[in-house]
């Protein structure tokens, strides 16, 4: 499910449509995607995988996706080549992509020892409000690159974290309250942080979930679900509502399933995914690229 949900796809390496969808503005070689903290498949490209870090430090390492990897036999060959070796155009391809993405590393952490900066040029300093787990950790660096690397109306990056623990079989009550809150003070922390920038309005920051919950308890928690919920803030949005039909808790009510009360979802999760990509600035086609699903289905984007 966290794959398909990431990917539309049932592989588990497969490109993400965070990334897919950046590559369909930016091209291969110019993917600016980043993952904090093991973020899964989201923003990886077809060929060009995120570039991916640790809360704790700059230190930044890409890797290419695709069907042949980086480590693979043909790449080594060439890698260790002192003399010109036989290998397919591909390999090639992939070996200058691998350096040129050490190029972009190497700009990367240089950048990390600029000032923080507000859009205007005056100093900004990071919001106290984060928490320490590894959310508000990594929500705290990835507002801390946005303010060494301010970003205009022409920059597009996508940066994706995680918040794990949400797979609360058991002991839920002492477990759920802590993640909400967490969650609510990290994004609050953020939100805050990019307004004190000044590119708040530059920015989309949404969050998604691999799946719901049932609503019934199996007694000392709640098992895997169907629909669930979003949340989207940022520029351009209509703040305020609720999008979709938020089903009554009752066994009655037409949109929910069975003895273990089940959400049925009122919304595709592609519809979610096609205005995030039209918010990036694709256009109709290249999010048919991406979400191909979309106008099979007969589907629109949803409108935010």
């Amino acid at each position: 499910m966290q794959s398909y949900n990431q990917t539309f796809n049932r592989s588990p390496g497969s490109p993400g449509w965070g990334g897919h969808g950046l590559e369909q503005l930016l091209g291969s070689t110019a993917l600016r995607s980043f993952g904090v903290n093991h973020p899964g498949n989201w923003p990886n490209g077809t060929i060009l995988g995120a570039f991916s870090m640790s809360y704790r430090g700059q230190a930044v390492a890409p890797f290419v996706g695709g069907s042949t990897h980086s480590g693979g036999t043909g790449y080594n060959d060439l890698k260790n080549a002192t003399a010109p070796v036989d290998v397919p155009d591909a390999v090639k391809d992939l070996y200058d992509l691998k350096n040129a993405s050490l190029s972009i590393i190497a700009q990367f952490n240089t950048s990390m020892s600029l000032p923080m900066l507000k859009a205007d040029g005056t100093p900004h300093t990071l919001d106290a409000g984060y928490t320490g787990d590894p959310l508000g950790q990594s929500l705290q660096k990835i507002a801390e690159i946005i303010a060494r690397q301010p970003i205009d109306d022409t920059d597009q990056r996508i940066y994706c974290v995680t918040q794990k623990g949400y797979d609360t079989h058991g002991n839920e009550p002492n477990i759920l309250p802590g993640l909400l809150q967490g969650l609510n003070d990290n994004i609050a922390a953020f939100i805050r942080d990019l307004r004190g920038m000044q590119v708040h309005d530059n920015t989309l920051t949404f969050t998604m979930s691999d799946f719901g919950r049932t609503l019934n308890v199996n007694g000392d928690g709640s098992d895997h679900g169907w629909g669930g919920m979003a949340m989207v803030f940022g520029g351009g949005i209509t703040g305020g509502k609720i999008v979709g039909t938020p089903p009554d808790p009752d066994p009655n009510d037409p949109y929910i399933y069975g003895d273990r009360m089940r959400i049925v979802p009122t919304i595709e999760t592609v519809q979610y995914a096609a205005f995030v990509l039209g918010w990036l600035g694709l256009n109709s086609g290249q999010v048919d690229v991406v979400l191909p699903k979309l106008s099979a289905m007969g589907l629109s984007a949803l409108a935010l």
